[in-house]
């Protein structure tokens, strides 16, 4: 009786152990290895594509046209969605793999930058929220 109590509470201790790591491991911040001055630029560069283009539909930008900025451009992208005044889409050869900026639907004038991808795990993960006009 002694044996299968010890038996259970050790098995007990692994179980709770396991759901906490997977806990840390799943709800860690996201990381993509940039500043938060990155992640802004980025964020920005963005919203000027989104600015910039010339459709109300989706709109595919090649990644060595002028409207893409700088800060997108240093991504590496080879392949850029804009949804005219709504989200933005950048498929990077780097890691993370995608970058995504997209209006926040219950607030008008907030943007949240996602990104996805190794290192980033679990789906698209937010790495910054803005507010802009």
């Amino acid at each position: 009786m002694k044996r299968a109590r010890k038996f259970l509470l050790i098995a007990s201790g692994v179980f709770v152990l396991l759901i906490v790591i997977g806990a840390i491991y799943i709800f860690r911040p996201a990381n993509d290895d940039r500043t938060p001055a990155e992640r802004r630029q980025i964020a920005e560069g963005c919203l000027a594509m989104l600015h910039s283009s010339l459709t109300n539909e989706v709109d595919s930008i090649r990644p060595d046209d002028p409207r893409v900025p700088e800060a997108i451009r240093a991504l590496h992208p080879f392949n850029i969605d804009v949804v005219t005044g709504f989200s933005v889409q950048i498929e990077c050869a780097g890691k993370p793999q995608e970058y995504f900026l997209m209006r926040m639907s219950h607030q008008t004038n907030t943007w949240s930058l996602c990104a996805a991808g190794s290192p980033i795990i679990f789906g698209p993960r937010e790495i910054l929220r803005i507010h802009h006009d």
